[in-house]
């Protein structure tokens, strides 16, 4: 069987990575074959699994977060405090914020997908998925570096969107994020220092010179419905919502883990 979700719901970013793991956690169990995901993060730093803390996130942003904790398990949520999270995925920190962002994830489980077992490989699988909804639209995106989707202007190679993954029982797990508004770029050159890694291509470029959105012509919901398709074609199945008592056991799992891990501060500052 084949799951989409397409969230319309506004959750918090630890709702979020947690909804993600309960589902890889289940989902090879559950007998479910392929699933992609559409969701947004508000307000947001969300840091790669190795990512340092203080290497990525300046100390004026990084101290009314720290002190925003109520306990040192337990981070008490403040709408005016940027949000900080760490997720199970490699790959660079990133800011999100609600409609300057678009996340879309894949979830494949690799017993019946063993050819995205490789992990350039699958980068290179899964990436040419949403290259081909964006030809749809007469939008030509390329794969840059290891996991960017990149677009080609004037000479300059501009990134639209990072992705990374993880791995859960046997389940992959691939998302990434659209970079929708300029706004969005403005508020990552305050938020976010320089990457202390970056892939080559970037060659030491400051934010606003590396990243860039999609064009205003850029249609969301044509990109859903074409990505779909896509996969639905590959797959030859159609998609589906998922079962009640399905997603009664997902959220159960969802908010443990949001508990025990994600909102955890020994999580969070790991590294």
């Amino acid at each position: 069987m084949n799951l989409l979700i397409n969230e319309k719901r506004r959750r918090n970013t630890y709702f979020n990575l947690a909804l993600e793991e309960a589902l890889a956690l289940q989902f090879v169990q559950s007998d479910l074959d392929f699933a992609v995901r559409f969701w947004e993060n508000s307000n947001s730093i969300i840091l790669g699994i190795s990512d340092l803390i203080r290497k990525n996130i300046p100390p004026e942003i990084l101290s009314p977060f720290e002190e925003s904790f109520e306990t040192s398990e337990t981070i008490q949520t403040k709408r005016e405090i940027i949000q900080i999270a760490r997720r199970s995925s490699g790959g660079g920190t990133v800011y999100q914020d609600h409609s300057w962002n678009l996340n879309f994830s894949f979830f494949i489980n690799l017993k019946k997908y063993p050819e995205f077992l490789p992990i350039p490989k699958s980068y290179e699988i899964l990436s040419g998925f949403p290259i081909r909804a964006f030809q749809n639209q007469n939008i030509e995106v390329i794969l840059a570096g290891k996991s960017d989707l990149s677009m080609k202007i004037g000479d300059s190679i501009l990134k639209i969107s990072g992705n990374s993954q993880f791995r859960k029982r046997d389940c992959l797990v691939h998302h990434g994020t659209l970079i929708l508004s300029q706004k969005l770029i403005e508020k990552v050159s305050s938020l976010l220092l320089h990457p202390p890694s970056e892939p080559e291509y970037r060659k030491g470029r400051s934010h606003e010179a590396f990243i860039t959105s999609l064009p205003e012509v850029f249609s969301i919901s044509k990109f859903q419905t074409d990505l779909v398709g896509i996969l639905s074609e590959k797959n030859q199945t159609k998609f589906s919502k998922g079962s009640l008592s399905f997603w009664k056991k997902i959220l159960k799992e969802t908010y443990r883990i949001e508990v025990e891990k994600y909102r955890n501060k020994d999580f969070i500052f790991s590294r």
